[in-house]
């Protein structure tokens, strides 16, 4: 049996759920109904690509054309997600699938393609392309036994967690418009403090519109007699619960509400039958917040980044607005940090759409 790479549209084709949901290493940003959030809240272009065997998906490669005027043409795989890359049920699927990726960067005139995996790609594709391994994942396994979880936190973390709750401090699941709102709140004052912009807003619009009712989001928030100080939010798919998005009242970092939430989603991920807490990424050089993973008892594990050609602009964008300490970067940090926040939403809502 001979396969073939075609265009596929998640959307309407059942069959790539379905592959989603039996292949080893296809998660949530895989999944029909983010790459659905991802589309609507940024308009990129949906190119994605599945490899296909007597009319059965056998692997695929979710892919969103990415045009901006600062940052150039480009395929990527995938936004604002956790590593996407190509999955297949046989090397020779990936291998047909980054090869289509490649020859589809040239006909749609983009500048490059960018694939971000957990595992790194089979020959030939790991030689015919360009990688760096910028951040890791961190995940912890899970029993079903809260109990087993908390054995395997540092004495350290324990003693925070105790300390947040004698504070008064407590943690509730909540579902409603206004509890976003909070979040998103929240959300804009994090991003403040590190002087970036915020994700736009429409991006937690739709993440409530098409995912709550599938049961794959759950929002926590931390209260002080009754004030909101942290919030988090979180995917479910299939075994999987991943922390995505975060949002804090620095205020209250001391009471430390952040490893109380935290503790909460793992304990309430073991408890409904999780396999897994998926902490998501973190940028190689971030020492803290890599201890901080590592002391739930977390396991780390590389992302590499494919590149065709090598050149990335917009990762050099990205990293120039980030940690860039030329004048220009610096500027526009400090200008966002004294940003109020209805102007933070718009800037947010005009500048991830170039950054993707």
């Amino acid at each position: 049996m001979s396969g073939r790479v075609v265009a596929v549209d998640p959307s309407t084709d059942r069959r790539w759920d379905e592959f989603v949901g039996r292949a080893p290493g296809a998660g949530v940003f895989h999944s029909s109904p983010w790459l659905d959030v991802i589309k609507r809240t940024y308009g990129y272009r949906p190119e994605h690509l599945a490899y296909e065997v007597d009319g059965t998906i056998e692997g695929i490669l979710p892919l969103l054309l990415v045009r901006s005027v600062v940052t150039g043409a480009r395929l990527v795989s995938l936004p604002y997600s956790g590593p996407a890359g190509p999955v297949g049920a046989t090397d020779d699927a990936v291998n047909a699938l980054v090869t289509a990726a490649v020859r589809l960067r040239v006909e749609r005139g983009c500048g490059h393609l960018n694939l971000q995996v957990r595992q790194r790609l089979p020959a030939p594709s790991e030689s015919r392309l360009a990688s760096t391994v910028p951040i890791v994942c961190s995940g912890l396994p899970l029993t079903g036994d809260p109990s087993v979880a908390w054995a395997s936190l540092r004495k350290v973390l324990r003693w925070e967690i105790r300390r947040a709750r004698r504070f008064g401090i407590s943690v509730s699941a909540a579902e409603g418009a206004r509890d976003l709102e909070t979040f998103y709140r929240l959300h804009i004052e994090t991003h403040r403090r590190h002087g970036l912009p915020p994700q736009p807003w429409r991006l937690f619009e739709l993440m409530r519109e098409i995912l709550a009712p599938l049961g794959m989001l759950r929002l926590l928030v931390a209260s002080f007699d009754g004030r909101p100080i942290h919030a988090a939010l979180c995917l479910r798919h299939q075994r999987v619960w991943s922390l995505l998005y975060t949002g804090a009242d620095d205020r209250f970092r001391p009471c430390h509400p952040g490893q109380l939430v935290h503790w909460t989603a793992i304990s309430l991920a073991s408890e409904e039958g999780y396999r897994h807490f998926d902490f998501l990424q973190s940028d190689v050089n971030d020492g803290g917040l890599r201890w901080y993973k590592r002391s739930f008892g977390c396991v780390e594990s590389p992302v590499t980044f494919y590149f065709d050609p090598p050149r990335m602009p917009s990762v050099a964008f990205k990293n120039w607005l980030v940690r860039g300490q030329s004048r220009g970067p610096r500027l526009v940090r400090a200008a966002v940090r004294q940003a109020p926040a209805a102007a933070l939403r718009l800037v947010g809502a005009v500048a991830f759409k170039h950054m993707g």
